[in-house]
């Protein structure tokens, strides 16, 4: 008679301890315990990193990102839009899966995603505040069709933005609706690149043959993130509406973008596969 194979769990490090970072490492720990454990955090704050790591167990070390990337399996970046692109390339040398929340950080280095594919690495890239990348994912390929982004956030989720042209007291005092940003995608990521990942997620989707065009709205009074998409070609038109509450711990990521993460590392161990 023979055995049932053991099941090997997947080895997983965190890149960015901060609180998404913080949130999917203790998903790891609570909901995917049977397929995979976190062995490893690293963070620019090494006290932060230290923080957490003691919070996960002994079993968690402190290590920088060379080393991390050596002994897991799979690597969750939620550092920063900058600290995308080193990591994927660490990963790449590795040839080590990455899942990445800082999608805008990945525009200014197209040709990392050619190498991902020729070196055998999974790159993941959760669909984070938006629900209609199926749809857009089904168009890659196609010709003459058109997305366009209009996102609306909290004046103070925009704070700090590179690309923000209005002084963040003149921001805080607006009482009605303010375009601050209107351009494409790759110009969106450098302007704002912790308010567009969905952006930037959405132009990748397309396999970056059509870039979406972008508005960034600031909005008083509010706690909600909202994006409104509009795609149309030959194929037809659709079009969403989705309407999220920040992190209560980081006002420029919404929730839904925390909870897309974990359905993405769901479906990394899962051999189910639902949707496009």
């Amino acid at each position: 008679m023979s055995s049932i194979p053991e099941i090997k769990r997947a080895r997983v490090g965190l890149v960015g301890c901060g609180a998404i970072g913080r949130s999917l490492a203790c998903f790891v720990r609570d909901s995917l315990g049977p397929c995979a454990g976190m062995i490893a955090v690293c963070d620019a704050a090494e006290t932060r990193a230290r923080e957490l790591a003691g919070a996960l167990g002994a079993s968690c070390e402190v290590l920088g990102l060379a080393d991390l990337v050596a002994r897991c399996d799979l690597v969750i970046e939620a550092a920063s839009a900058a600290a995308a692109p080193v990591v994927l390339e660490e990963c790449l040398r590795g040839a080590k899966d990455l899942l990445c929340l800082s999608s805008a950080g990945l525009l200014s280095r197209p040709e990392l995603l050619n190498e991902v594919r020729a070196k055998g690495s999974r790159l993941l890239l959760p669909s984070g505040g938006l629900c209609a990348l199926d749809g857009v994912k089904a168009l890659a390929g196609q010709k003459d069709f058109q997305i366009a982004l209009t996102t609306r956030k909290p004046a103070r989720a925009l704070v700090g933005a590179p690309g923000l042209k209005i002084a963040p007291e003149k921001l805080l005092e607006i009482s009605e609706e303010t375009t601050v940003f209107e351009g494409n995608a790759s110009e969106a990521a450098k302007a704002f690149p912790q308010n567009v990942n969905v952006a930037a997620t959405l132009y990748l989707a397309t396999g970056g043959q059509t870039e979406p065009r972008v508005r960034i709205i600031a909005v008083p009074g509010t706690r909600e993130n909202v994006h409104q998409l509009e795609v149309s070609g030959g194929f037809g038109r659709f079009s969403l509406e989705v309407g999220s509450f920040p992190s209560p711990e980081n006002p420029k990521t919404s929730q839904i973008a925390i909870l897309s993460a974990e359905a993405c590392l769901r479906e990394y161990f899962d051999t189910v596969r639902v949707g496009t």
